[in-house]
């Protein structure tokens, strides 16, 4: 993985969080970057057993948790970056069909779908990509796509579903169906690994948890952010202990030597992390703790 540096002391002068306006609900927050401005929009949150979602649970003792939460908090987040120039939506969420509530939200932070420009997805599980299209209909019209060469083929591949395992096909189909109006329209554009996409918008790779999982590292004015997507899933258990996997990870070995080294990076670099799976408002900092690390949100 290629990540860019930034001195820890510039990024601890010049981040600063801004309130929420008067009006903002409960699922939106904003934060200043630059002259960026992040807001993380809340698609859904919900309770998950532990053992629909940890595929190695003899790790969970490991993570020193005496009483892990079963079943657990799994939430889901997307972000909005405004430019000042453009709109940027990183993730979509699980979409209405789904419950989702990211475009709601995006609305009530004051903006409209239409406005969007660009949508960047970390990948295709259905709760990041499920927010993009309806009744064959792009809820984005004016936005161009982005996604990962790796990513698009094995979703979206001429032999993808049959080449599939059953219980991966319902997921490909949503995918698909998601993100066919673009793909009709010419907007839907394939970068292969690390790029800038825009200024202020660079890829960091994040394979593992499927096979083109993309990080997004965003800068303005010497500030930085990482969105990076799917790193964690229960923050309870594996920012203690990140050899905890997910039964969603395609290569499990994989996503956890990433996550390792994203977690490490983090800290070493003193940079702050906006997860689409940690805690609303999902924006925060790792930080060593014990044998593993610990979350230090943003205030909400």
């Amino acid at each position: 993985m290629r990540f860019p540096t930034l001195s820890v002391a510039i990024l601890a002068m010049t981040l600063t969080t801004t309130p929420s306006l008067a009006a903002d609900p409960a699922g939106v927050h904003r934060m200043k970057l630059g002259d960026f401005t992040v807001v993380t929009l809340k698609d859904a949150q919900g309770m998950r057993p532990l053992d629909k979602l940890i595929a190695n649970p003899e790790e969970i003792p490991n993570a020193g948790v005496k009483t892990p939460d079963d079943p657990a908090p799994l939430g889901v987040n997307a972000f909005l970056v405004d430019t000042g120039a453009s709109l940027v939506l990183i993730d979509s969420g699980n979409g209405k069909a789904a419950n989702g509530q990211a475009l709601d939200n995006l609305r009530a932070a004051g903006y409209q779908p239409e406005q969007v420009t660009t949508v960047l997805l970390t990948h295709l599980h259905g709760d990041h990509v499920g927010g993009m299209a309806v009744d064959g209909k792009p809820i984005f019209p004016n936005a161009t796509v982005y996604l990962e060469r790796r990513e698009a083929d094995f979703w979206l591949g001429p032999d993808a579903l049959k080449t599939a395992p059953e219980s991966r096909r319902p997921g490909m189909e949503k995918a698909k169906t998601n993100l066919e109006p673009y793909e009709k329209a010419g907007k839907l554009k394939i970068f292969d690994g690390a790029a800038t996409l825009m200024t202020g918008f660079d890829v960091v790779p994040a394979y593992g948890h499927t096979p083109g999982h993309t990080a997004y590292m965003l800068e303005s004015k010497g500030q930085r952010l990482l969105v990076w997507g799917d790193i964690i899933h229960i923050q309870q258990l594996q920012l203690p202990n990140p050899n905890v996997s997910l039964v969603f990870d395609v290569d499990a070995l994989m996503a956890r030597e990433t996550r390792k080294t994203f977690l490490a990076h983090a800290v070493a670099q003193g940079y702050p992390i906006a997860g689409m799976h940690m805690a609303f408002p999902g924006i925060g900092y790792i930080k060593p703790a014990d044998k593993g690390y610990r979350w230090e949100p943003v205030s909400p």
